[in-house]
């Protein structure tokens, strides 16, 4: 079925007469009987006058362009529509936008009546279907803020006469490229480009002239708006994209270039910057880490030139981040914070192995450099400098260990840049945490067990930490081994019958004895699986069982023991419990009564759930040493 016309047939124009697109042209009537070099010299001739008639029209152009960078700047899409010689052009332009400017191919986008087929071959009746243009138009999920711009070299084409009335009754900007005045697309378009270029050579033949033009026009849109939204710098496209190797010479010579420096220094400069030639630039211009240079440019909206210019005040106003890490042995914690200790980025690496242990300083390397690698990456990706100051608060780390000249070396040469690095004792970062930094004695009770204090004059001892084998009393591994001890016993009735018999074989899942024997030897089952036993006996000591209440006793006891020690050295201060064993019900109120019965009548501070990462924080800005 036909398609009623809804407006005046192509060839219907108020003067009557044919659009000068398809009138002949009186200087070709002989063509047929030229030679070669006549016919050349007349279609030349006859170009020329196309470049005068774009002049003509580059005071509506040029309102086009701001429409466009207006729309482009509010989220919104250019999108072309013509039909045959003219939709054979919108594509052309559409298609160079992404690999040119560096944007997203949904952004630039064509319609051609007839669809695909008709860019590489000829569908001439599809510019006849208005109703087909607006559908077109409709599933793309035309919004208001988007740019209509149609082509149709005799300004009447029904489809493209069409998709520009229908996009501007959905509230869009629409723009008309036609080559005939006083054009039907002319009246429907918010602006139009008329550019009368007169009878073609070949009558009718629009790919010539007309095509011309309208190609010359697409250019001037897309270039003058790209460069007025930041996307070059000087003459140069900066925010290209390197598809193949010839564009990646290309990128390393527009780096080269535009920051003045080497084809060997732009190339590291663009590894530097993940390949952004515009990050890569200012980098080479302003001797900015990537991050920097990624942050202006984010800030002036992609502007090369206004980026640099603001490079000067970059760093009295960067964020000034602090890296925090606590390291241990289920988990190392690493988190970014800012001067007032709020969270920037977080993430967690792989836990470490006492550094006691065999291939202990080979699994910190590993740990520290994976830190590092992700602290770099993150820092070129983000609007952050090297951070101000580091802090480790590492397990097993003693005073005198190598540890510190290993991770600052892993540090410093993923992370050129990093200030003040702190290496500290993971009981350090927990008194930091749990004090403010201010005076006091803090008793760690988790893996191990350890007190450790400080006076306003800095003294510090430190009693306890020296491992399960040699002490850790009253330390969630301790509370374990003693209740398997227990349960060892019980069942072989060597002591008198406990819960803990059946309950901890049942944990392990057997009821062969030996078995659990050989893997606490073979360290089948870890310490952090013996230390996790810890709320099973508080939970049986809440239910009566003797045997469990007598352990978690002397586990309180021991830790008031190294309490007291500390005490006896800096005098009565104030106590800090910390670690998973004082999350257990009751343990709390057991160690504060094991220190009165000793005379020591002292604060116990609730600070059981204290964040380590806190006190990292702490050391790392404020260098408490």
């Amino acid at each position: 079925m036909s398609v009623q016309p809804e407006s005046p047939p192509a060839e219907a124009h108020s003067t009557g007469e044919l659009p000068t697109t398809e009138q002949r042209n009186p200087d070709s009537t002989r063509l047929d009987e030229m030679g070669t070099e006549e016919i050349l010299r007349l279609i030349n001739a006859e170009d020329r006058k196309v470049p005068d008639a774009v002049e003509k029209a580059l005071p509506r152009i040029a309102e086009a362009v701001e429409i466009m960078v207006e729309a482009w700047g509010e989220g919104g899409r250019w999108i072309y529509v013509g039909a045959g010689t003219s939709g054979r052009i919108a594509p052309l332009d559409a298609a160079e936008c992404p690999p040119t400017f560096g944007v997203s191919p949904d952004r630039v986008v064509a319609l051609v009546a007839g669809g695909h087929t008709a860019t590489t071959r000829a569908v001439e009746n599809a510019e006849d279907d208005r109703e087909v243009a607006k559908r077109d138009l409709d599933a793309l999920g035309l919004r208001a803020k988007d740019v209509v711009i149609g082509l149709a070299a005799s300004g009447s084409t029904p489809y493209v006469v069409s998709a520009v009335r229908h996009a501007a009754g959905a509230g869009c900007a629409t723009i008309g490229i036609s080559n005939n005045e006083g054009t039907k697309l002319s009246e429907e378009a918010r602006v139009a480009i008329e550019l009368p270029t007169g009878p073609e050579v070949l009558t009718g033949s629009t790919r010539l002239k007309a095509g011309t033009s309208q190609k010359l026009v697409s250019n001037m849109l897309s270039t003058a708006a790209f460069t007025r939204l930041g996307k070059t710098y000087e003459n140069l496209m900066v925010d290209m994209q390197a598809k193949n190797d010839k564009l990646e010479h290309r990128s390393r010579r527009i780096v080269s270039e535009a920051a003045g420096v080497s084809e060997a220094r732009a190339e590291d400069l663009l590894v530097a910057a993940d390949g952004s030639v515009k990050v890569a630039v200012v980098m080479g211009k302003t001797a900015l880490p990537a991050s920097a240079a990624r942050a202006l440019l984010n800030e002036a909206h992609g502007n090369v030139r206004l980026a640099m210019e603001a490079a000067e005040g970059w760093r009295s106003r960067r964020t000034v981040a602090y890296l925090c890490v606590d390291g241990g042995q289920t988990k190392t914690a690493v988190v970014l914070r800012d001067e007032g200790g709020g969270e920037i980025e977080a993430w967690r690496d792989a836990p470490l192995t006492t550094p006691a242990k065999p291939g202990a300083m080979d699994n910190l390397r590993a740990v520290v450099r994976g830190i590092a690698e992700e602290l770099g990456h993150r820092t070129q990706k983000s609007s952050l400098d090297p951070p101000e100051a580091a802090c480790f608060s590492l397990t097993g780390y003693m005073e005198g260990d190598a540890i510190p000249s290993v991770i600052r070396a892993e540090i410093q040469e993923s992370v050129p840049g990093v200030g003040r690095i702190h290496v500290v004792p993971d009981y350090f970062g927990n008194w930091a945490a749990a004090t403010g930094g201010e005076p006091g004695v803090m008793v760690i009770s988790g893996g191990g067990s350890v007190a450790y204090g400080r006076t306003g004059s800095g003294e510090a001892p430190r009693i306890g930490g020296w491992g399960h084998v040699l002490g850790d009393e009253g330390s969630g591994f301790w509370i374990g081994l003693e209740a398997i001890k227990a349960a060892l016993k019980s069942r072989a009735g060597v002591v008198s019958e406990t819960a803990l018999g059946e309950r901890i074989m049942r944990e392990f899942g057997t009821q062969d004895d030996h078995q659990v024997v050989r893997e606490v030897y073979s360290a089948s089952i870890s310490e952090a699986e013996i230390a996790g036993l810890v709320p099973l006996v508080a939970s049986l000591s809440q239910e009566g069982d003797a045997t469990a209440t007598r352990i978690l006793d002397e586990a309180a006891g021991h830790l008031a023991d190294i309490v007291r020690a500390v005490l006896r050295q800096l005098g009565d201060l104030a106590v800090y419990p910390s670690g998973g064993v004082f999350r257990a019900p009751t343990m709390r109120e057991r160690f504060e009564e094991a220190l009165k019965r000793s005379g020591n009548d002292v604060e116990v501070k609730d600070t059981v759930s204290a964040d380590p990462l806190d006190g990292v924080f702490l050391i790392a800005r404020r260098g408490i040493r």
